[in-house]
């Protein structure tokens, strides 16, 4: 199963890389963190990552930064039907997460958008056991100056019925090299310890690279503000591609 999963992350990669339709315009988008959509209609995201369950200084099982031990992915499609509302479906592979959401931004004052998203999740309780949750997402994103872009988002977990937040900085090195990092106060449901990742996120056309560490393996708003009890920290990555669908459908017309 995980060399399955390994390798229809692959190919999902490869996809990515295929398409030569060149779109600059993109989100201010974090590893994990949810920001205010600002693309047009038509636009499709693809997501994946994945979290290496290894420790980047695991010695003992002699694992190369920890990428022998398997990994927690997550694979998602996004797609805007209005230049304020977007829906998006996704999958978790650790306790077989999947997730649909819907997403509407709002213009408001000096912030890059005022959002508000809700997602209905199903989860594996354990082996024999599923169950379900909504996820609510208030945020918005707001510069502090010219090079650090702040994010916050306040999540409810129907659930666990806890209030999490999330909070992230975003420093713009240059044009396409910018430093990330978030920060999850833990509400001692997996652990007592906050959740913090910090990454590398690269820039280029219609793709955002991410590579970063962290002190836990789960991926998503509703893992992260339960906490985490490791002391290591795991490598991990993010690639996402966007493309407009409209622009693709008319390149297939003039062919036809």
């Amino acid at each position: 199963m995980i060399h399955s999963m390994n390798k229809l992350s692959l190919l999902i990669s490869l996809f990515f890389l295929s398409f030569s339709t060149i779109i600059t315009a993109f989100d201010g988008t974090l590893m994990s963190l949810q920001s205010p959509s600002t693309l047009d209609k038509g636009m499709m995201v693809l997501g994946v990552q994945h979290r290496f369950y290894g420790p980047i200084n695991d010695s003992e099982n002699s694992s190369f930064l920890g990428l022998d031990s398997g990994a927690n992915t997550h694979m998602m499609l996004r797609y805007v039907l209005h230049p304020r509302l977007d829906t998006w479906v996704q999958r978790i592979r650790r306790n077989k997460e999947v997730g649909l959401g819907l997403r509407y931004t709002q213009p408001f004052w000096r912030t890059e958008g005022l959002f508000l998203s809700s997602e209905y999740v199903t989860f594996e309780v354990d082996a024999t056991t599923s169950n379900s949750s909504v996820i609510s997402n208030l945020g918005t994103q707001i510069y502090l100056g010219r090079r650090v872009l702040s994010t916050v988002n306040v999540v409810y977990d129907y659930y666990y019925d806890i209030l999490g937040t999330g909070f992230g900085l975003e420093w713009i090195v240059d044009s396409s090299i910018h430093l990330t990092g978030e920060f999850y106060p833990s509400h001692q449901k997996s652990g007592d310890k906050s959740v913090i990742l910090l990454g590398l996120k690269c820039k280029t056309f219609g793709h955002r690279f991410f590579i970063g560490i962290s002190n836990s393996t789960q991926i998503g708003l509703r893992a992260h503000p339960l906490g985490t009890s490791s002391d290591d920290w795991y490598l991990g990555f993010n690639m996402l591609r966007v493309f407009d669908t409209q622009d693709l459908l008319k390149q297939r017309s003039s062919t036809w």
